[in-house]
């Protein structure tokens, strides 16, 4: 959804870093050259800020009231949680192993999806569509949802 909103950056520095020292090596084709250049290409944008910039789509007012000002901190840890899992690396903080946390990062996120959808769609966003949600009982039980404390768990990982 994200690259589909919003347009990649234009400049890449580490990745072109990374390729013109792939350049000097004999050891590598162009194909592979390319395939590595594109895959550190993909890691320049951050998932937490994907997730930022996909909540912020659905407006500053309607952020501030759906996370209670810890949008930064559902992000982070939504973000640290799916690289935990995706990569497999043993984490200090243990939280991809916390099911209250796991729900809390699945629900929201489906929620910011889902939401983020409708706002492409023609929903508005905001305050306007901060009233729409409110009216929502679904909508409704994620913005009360306590088994994920954002700022809490924030600060476990940091």
């Amino acid at each position: 959804l994200h690259r589909t909103t919003h347009s990649e950056p234009s400049d890449y520095p580490f990745a072109d870093k990374v390729l013109d020292i792939l350049k000097e090596s004999e050891r590598t084709n162009r194909k592979e050259r390319d395939t590595v250049y594109s895959a550190v290409k993909m890691t320049q944008l951050r998932l937490e800020t994907r997730l930022l910039q996909l909540a912020g789509g659905l407006g500053e007012e309607f952020c501030t009231w759906f996370f209670q000002s810890g949008t930064k901190d559902w992000a982070f840890v939504a973000s640290a949680i799916r690289n935990a899992l995706s990569h497999g690396y043993p984490t200090r903080h243990h939280l991809e192993h916390d099911a209250e946390a796991l729900v809390g990062v699945l629900r929201v996120t489906q929620a910011v999806i889902q939401l983020r959808l409708l706002v492409e769609a023609g929903l508005p966003h905001g305050n306007a569509l901060k009233a729409l949600v409110e009216q929502d009982p679904t909508f409704a039980a994620v913005r009360h949802q306590t088994v994920a404390n954002w700022p809490t768990l924030a600060a476990t990982i940091r």
